[in-house]
């Protein structure tokens, strides 16, 4: 898989984790290792964040992932190109089909799919939330879903900090390992430099 976000990882990052985890039928993270750049720092929603951030993951089925979050040159604004053995298929974070191959068949194309009556991403968000709670299924939306994502995203921040690869599931971490290198300077220098 080859993963896009816009800035930052800890925000943006989220969604497309989640995207993909879908993709590969919630298989859980088995290791990760990720280089940060701070070059442009942002602060959305009271968190300091980098402005691009680049990674790989290795999931426990074998499938391994690229992400690029920020930065130039990608190839999707948000989404999630997935690349199998038959073909490949590029998803934005809304859903929508950007392209798709079959490799067996180069004059396929995609077929016309429309959105079902009455779509409402957030009413259809809550309406399963519902459903979920009488059936006993995992909602979408599921905090489980929710702390593999996020557990992916500290895990890369350790591996900065480390500055090695990071084995999941992640144990003892207590912090944001970006806010405390943050607070203790260790990106200073990048920013000095980049300043001259």
């Amino acid at each position: 898989m080859d993963l896009y976000s816009p800035k930052n990882l800890l925000d943006c990052g989220t969604h497309t984790f989640d995207q993909a985890l879908s993709f590969n039928h919630e298989s859980p993270g088995k290791w990760v290792i990720g280089a940060v750049d701070t070059t442009e720092m942002l602060h959305w929603f009271g968190v300091n964040a980098e402005g691009m951030f680049c990674g790989h993951l290795v999931f426990e089925n074998g499938v391994r992932a690229n992400i690029q979050v920020g930065g130039p040159d990608m190839d999707l604004w948000a989404g999630v190109r997935v690349t199998g053995s038959k073909g490949f298929i590029e998803v934005d974070w809304d859903g929508k089909i950007k392209r798709a191959v079959v490799y067996a068949d180069p004059l396929w194309t995609l077929p016309a799919l429309a959105e079902p009556d009455g779509f409402n991403p957030m009413t259809d968000v809550v309406r399963n939330a519902i459903d979920c709670l009488e059936s006993g299924e995992e909602p979408e939306l599921s905090w489980k879903k929710a702390m593999r994502a996020g557990e992916i995203i500290f895990s890369l921040y350790e591996s900065v900090r480390r500055h090695r690869a990071v084995t999941l599931p992640l144990t003892d971490v207590n912090d944001n390992p970006f806010e405390t290198m943050l607070a203790a300077g260790w990106f200073s220098a990048v920013e000095e430099a980049s300043a001259k």
